[in-house]
Formats: structure tokens, C-alpha cells, sequence
């Protein structure tokens, strides 16, 4: 016999939440999912920007991974943390050595007390309310370590002295831009994400703030297309360099690149009045550094004159000279190079001279008996480098022993690249790129700091020969903050020697041709 109806629905059942096989995204949306698991699904893969494509079986055990929030507590790494850093196997620098590892997180380190005050009074959640990010406890810690540590290191080298009136620029500009201001918290995001060995492409948090900063300004573009305002710009300039500086895809910052020169045209170029001095200098130094990072044309910058000899530097700028300004000043005679050794500033002013050689073969008027001539100037200079005595880097060294080789290793590289027709990213060379690799890293940061402009050109040629990702990644973010260190005394100085080192990249791509 048969229950009646209304008794049948009395009876009680074990309800269990039955788990959906669609990603989290696609069911929020209301979308058929192919359920591509390990990779993003047919709509997620398609959407921009990219969404999380989780599902709700993995969200406990997801390849996309979290930033621990052990990290953000304040005085220092937890042990916890310590044990993961040398457990990790796959991690973002696990390429790195221990000395650039210490560098990591001497700047994490640096960081004392916790996130009491940023701006103004009352608590860090109470100053989040005036600023246009979202007012979370994890938002003030990743706003707190941006503001007393990796901002102390964004044009100081070592951490020291930092220009209060570039931060103070700095912090009120993107901080309180509407657009922008989420990306120093995507900056520290990724930085805390390497730190912890995790892989900064999979952290979720770093996608969730990426997403979050890429959707407000496509939401602006949409809006107002033919009103463009500079927030939009800096927003997108600093999407770019964060993406730069932790290695993404080469397509995506082309992408981005793309973006951000038609929202210049739109406004009438890059000298448009309504542009800021300094972010349209910030623009110039990034686009110049990824082309000599890259071995490509400027991007953002077209039709750059081509400058003839640069002038010689007012005594408060010398510590700046290097190889790849061209003027007539020997190095030799500059006091800021009397502690390198005699024999190393020799080098530099060789190299120095190879350079103002080559730029004249770039003439109009140089005929082949300048080439010629100039092809065995190169090679004679190439043979007396290579012929130097070599030092094996340790850290008993002295520091002007380390100094010499480096810039020894350094003007290997250079003039062989020269010398060979060939392009510094196809120098073969693994064994002298990794002592070369080593033996830079020895020298503190304050010491290089003393000759930025001769820092400068070691990793500029440093970080196109290395091979491997997680070290070009941590070159970019020192050619950074070298540049911008220069920049603040003289703007003139850092271009005219990045132009320099692309002339000279020019040169050898055309004589390979020829």
C-alpha cells in the first residue's frame, strides 16, 4: 500500500549540496562550461581580463594559489614562511641564488612597526575610506608594505634617503587616482608572492587585483572614448611596468603597449600639456627600457632625433658617466672612479671609446675605410680585454677586485657582441653570463649606488645575455630604479645613454645584415 502523498513529503531525507561541474565564473554568469580542467574554460579563456576559472571541487586544493597572509604580519618573515622559501622547488626565483634571495627580503625586512598610520590620522582601514581602495585589513597591510618598503626602493638603489619630494608626487598622484591605485597594491602583491617561492601568474590574489584594475579602466575607456584624462594613462603605464618587471608574456605587455599608444594619440601625443612633467618622463624611461631590453624600436616614441656627442656632465653629475655617454670626458679623470682601480677604469674608458667610434661609423659620412678601420679598432680592443687577468669571485674579495671583474666580464660581452655582428641575446656564452651573474651581486647595493651610470650599463647588458626568466625579471626591476635614480638629477643624462645603447644594438643588426 501505497503512503498518501502528504505523508510522503513528511518524510525526512539527508540533504547533501550537490557540487556543480561548471566553473565558478560561467555558473555566475548563467553559461554552458566545458569544464577544461587545468586550463581556463572555452568562455573564461575568451573574457578580458581574465577571470579566476575555478570550480567548486578545487577550490580547496586549486593550482591557482593565495598569498599567504603570514607574510603581511608585521617584523618580519614567519617561520613558517622561512620552511616554505626552502621547500619550494617551482618557485617564481628559484633560479636566483642566495645573494639575490637575501636582497628580496632584506627589503621585506626593512619594514618595522605595522600599518598604523599611512596618510593622515586614525588607523590604516580609517585612511583606506578617503582613498579610492577598497577598505579591507589586507588591502591597508599591502598599502602599508608599499609605503615603507618597496617605495623607499623605487629611485634609491639601496633603500636610503629617499626623495621625499618624488614620493610625496609619487604617493599622492597614484594613490588618490580613482584608476591607478590599485596597482602599488598589485606591485607588492606580486612582490610578496615571489618572495613566499609561489608562482606570480597563478596567485590569486595577484589576478583578483589585476582583473579588478584592468576592468576599472576598460570601464572608463568604454564610458569616455573620446575624452581620455591622464589617470587612464597612468594606469595603464603602470600596468605595463608591473607586468615588465615580474616577466608576464611578452603578447601581453605588447597588448597593453598597443593600448596605451592609441590613448596617446587620441590626445595628441605624448607632449600633450595636460600630461604631468614626470609621468610623461616615466613613460619615456619605460619605453626606452623595454627596447633595450628586448632588442626592439622604441614602441611609444617615434621619430626620436638622432643626438651627436652629449655634453660634458656638470661636476654635480659625473658619478653618472659611463661607456654609453658619449662625451669626450675620460673617466680617468673623474674623482667618483679614483676607488675602482686603475686597470678597471682603463676598461671603462676602452669601452667608452669603442662607442663614440662605432656611433661615428653610423654617419653619413663614414666611408668604408672608417668601417675597416673601425672593425680593427674593435677587434684590437676586444683581444686586450679578453686578454686581462680574471679573478674568481668570492666574498672575501675586496670590492674593487669584484668591481673589475665585473665590469671585465661586462666589456667581454660587449665587445664581443660588437665585434661578432651578433646581438647580445644570441651570445653563447652561459659560463661567462653566470660569473658575470655572480660576481655583480657580491658588490652591495650602496656601493653601486656611488657609480649608478657604470651599474647601469652592466645590467643593461647583463640582463639581454642572461638566459634564464626569474634573472632577467630581477635585472628589470634594478634597471628600473637605477633610471629613476638618475632621472630625478638629470633627465637628459638617462635617456641620452639608453638612446646610446640602442644605437648601438641598431648597429649591430645592420652590420649582421650587411
Amino acid at each position: 500500500m501505497q503512503k498518501h502523498p502528504t505523508q510522503r513529503s513528511l518524510v525526512k531525507r539527508p540533504l547533501g549540496k550537490r557540487l556543480s561541474g561548471s566553473c565558478t565564473e560561467c555558473r555566475r554568469r548563467k553559461q554552458k562550461c566545458d569544464q577544461a580542467r587545468g586550463k581556463p574554460c572555452n568562455h573564461c579563456a575568451r573574457r578580458y581580463p581574465p577571470p579566476l576559472c575555478v570550480y567548486e571541487s578545487e577550490r580547496k586544493s586549486s593550482t591557482v594559489v593565495a598569498v599567504s597572509s603570514d607574510i603581511s604580519r608585521h617584523g618580519g618573515v614567519a617561520e613558517e614562511d622561512e620552511k616554505q622559501l626552502k621547500a619550494t622547488s617551482k618557485s617564481f626565483f628559484g633560479q636566483l641564488d642566495s645573494v639575490q634571495s637575501n636582497l628580496l627580503r632584506r627589503i621585506w625586512k626593512s619594514e618595522q612597526g605595522g600599518p598604523s598610520t599611512i596618510v593622515g590620522s586614525g588607523t590604516a582601514l580609517d585612511d583606506l575610506l578617503f582613498l579610492p581602495i577598497e577598505p579591507t585589513k589586507r588591502n591597508a597591510e599591502l598599502l602599508y608594505c608599499f609605503h615603507q618598503s618597496l617605495g623607499l626602493y623605487i629611485a634609491t638603489i639601496d633603500g636610503k634617503d629617499p626623495p621625499v619630494a618624488f614620493n610625496r608626487m609619487f604617493l599622492t598622484t597614484i594613490i588618490q587616482s580613482p584608476l591607478a591605485a590599485n596597482l602599488p597594491l598589485l606591485s607588492t602583491s606580486c612582490y610578496q608572492a615571489a618572495l613566499q617561492g609561489l608562482e606570480v601568474q597563478k596567485c590569486a590574489e595577484v589576478i583578483s587585483i589585476e582583473s579588478r584594475a584592468m576592468s576599472l579602466v576598460r570601464k572608463y575607456i568604454e564610458r569616455n572614448q573620446k575624452d581620455i584624462q591622464v589617470d587612464a594613462i597612468l594606469a595603464v603605464f603602470l600596468l605595463i611596468e608591473n607586468e615588465w618587471h615580474w616577466c608576464y608574456d611578452d603578447y601581453k605587455v605588447r597588448t597593453h603597449m598597443r593600448g596605451l599608444k592609441e590613448m596617446l594619440r587620441l590626445i595628441g601625443g605624448i607632449k600633450n600639456t595636460s600630461i604631468d612633467p614626470w609621468i610623461r618622463r616615466h613613460i619615456t624611461l619605460g619605453d626606452y627600457q623595454i627596447a633595450c631590453c628586448t632588442e626592439k624600436e622604441l614602441f611609444l616614441l617615434d621619430n626620436q632625433k638622432e643626438d651627436g656627442d652629449l655634453p660634458a656632465l656638470a661636476s654635480t653629475l659625473t658619478a653618472f658617466d659611463n661607456p654609453l655617454y658619449t662625451s669626450s670626458t675620460r673617466l680617468i679623470d673623474i674623482v667618483e672612479f679614483k676607488d675602482l682601480g686603475l686597470l678597471a677604469v682603463k676598461i671603462l674608458d676602452d669601452m667608452k671609446f669603442l662607442t663614440n667610434s662605432l656611433l661615428t661609423t653610423q654617419s653619413a659620412v663614414a666611408n668604408p675605410q672608417a668601417i675597416a678601420k673601425f672593425e680593427a679598432t674593435a677587434l684590437w680592443t676586444y683581444g686586450r680585454v679578453a686578454a686581462l687577468p680574471a679573478i674568481a669571485p668570492t666574498p672575501s674579495n675586496s670590492t674593487e677586485d669584484l668591481l673589475y671583474e665585473t665590469i671585465r666580464l661586462t666589456a667581454v660581452i660587449y665587445c664581443k657582441a660588437i665585434t661578432s655582428h651578433t646581438p647580445f641575446s644570441r651570445i653563447s656564452q652561459p659560463a661567462l653570463c653566470a660569473s658575470l651573474w655572480q660576481t655583480m651581486w657580491l658588490i652591495s647595493m650602496s656601493r653601486w649606488k656611488q657609480t649608478p651610470g657604470i651599474f647601469l650599463w652592466v645590467m643593461l647588458v647583463a640582463c639581454i645575455s642572461l638566459e634564464h626568466k626569474a634573472q632577467r625579471a630581477f635585472l628589470n626591476m634594478n634597471i628600473w630604479v637605477v633610471t629613476l635614480y638618475i632621472d630625478l638629477s638629470s633627465h637628459e643624462v638617462v635617456v641620452g645613454c639608453l638612446n646610446t645603447f640602442l644605437k648601438v644594438q641598431r648597429w649591430i643588426k645592420e652590420a649582421k645584415k650587411a
